[in-house]
């Protein structure tokens, strides 16, 4: 929120690597303010930012009306790990209850080519959207594009979504680079996450992962289960889908 981490990091100078401990649970998060890429001293340390629990289980929960909770506005080297111990714990949720259109929990963006965010990290999170949506209501749980949520963003690369739970999302994960030569994202890992729950109202609402404009991306040991589609007809543009490879991925 405004006065908060990430104004002070936008607005500040880093003279090393940091790292954020989440010691209470945070509600009414607004998303308003993102985390831009950082000014550094010396220029070219490749300091990195660490987000992470501490102490016990926590939450971080949006408004209901903001469209994302934690952005990532072509900022580098960050990673948001939510297990207390380095482990593979899950105690960190991130929940946007928002139900509108275009909403997502988490938002990787790239501000143009060759300035997407790159060699980021998200890990051991349980990632809950406000709705499983359907053809008239898209939500996501980690949309990686551009910097407006409406397009693809070019760029974004070396970018790791590994061990999370991601729930009641229209689309679990999207990660879709830039059509343009050159511009694809490089290097996506996408591993080990449970995408949908048991509990069919947790779920996913029509596509698990969808993946496009991608060159040596590695989707593996993915767990997506119960992707149901809420509309009452079955078209070409509902058809529910696990995992979804789609247009320029190499």
């Amino acid at each position: 929120n405004p006065g908060g981490i990430f104004e002070a990091l936008n607005a500040g100078v880093l003279t090393g690597n940091v790292i954020i401990n989440i010691t209470a649970d945070l509600t009414g998060e607004t998303g308003t303010v993102a985390l831009n890429q950082w000014t550094e001293e010396p220029t070219g340390s490749n300091f990195t930012i660490l987000i992470k629990p501490s102490g016990a289980a926590r939450a971080i929960t949006g408004t209901g009306t903001n469209s994302v909770v934690i952005k990532l506005n072509g900022a580098d080297r960050t990673t948001i790990d939510g297990s207390l111990s380095g482990g593979t714990d899950r105690s960190l949720t991130i929940s946007n209850p928002n139900t509108a259109t275009g909403t997502s929990v988490l938002w990787i963006g790239s501000i143009g080519a060759g300035a997407g965010a790159t060699n980021d990290t998200i890990k051991n999170c349980i990632i809950s959207a406000g709705t499983v949506g359907s053809t008239s209501v898209t939500t996501f749980g980690v949309f990686v594009g551009d910097t407006t949520g409406a397009a693809n963003g070019a760029d974004n690369d070396s970018l790791t979504i590994q061990n999370n739970q991601i729930l009641k999302a229209t689309i679990g994960i999207q990660s879709i680079g830039g059509a343009t030569a050159g511009q694809q994202d490089d290097n996506l890992l996408i591993d080990g996450n449970t995408i949908g729950d048991s509990v069919v109202a947790n779920s996913i609402g029509r596509i698990g992962m969808n993946v496009g404009q991608a060159t040596g991306a590695t989707v593996s040991r993915n767990t997506v289960l119960n992707v149901v589609t809420t509309d009452s007809a079955i078209t070409s543009s509902n058809n529910a889908r696990g995992i979804l490879i789609s247009t320029g991925t190499a």
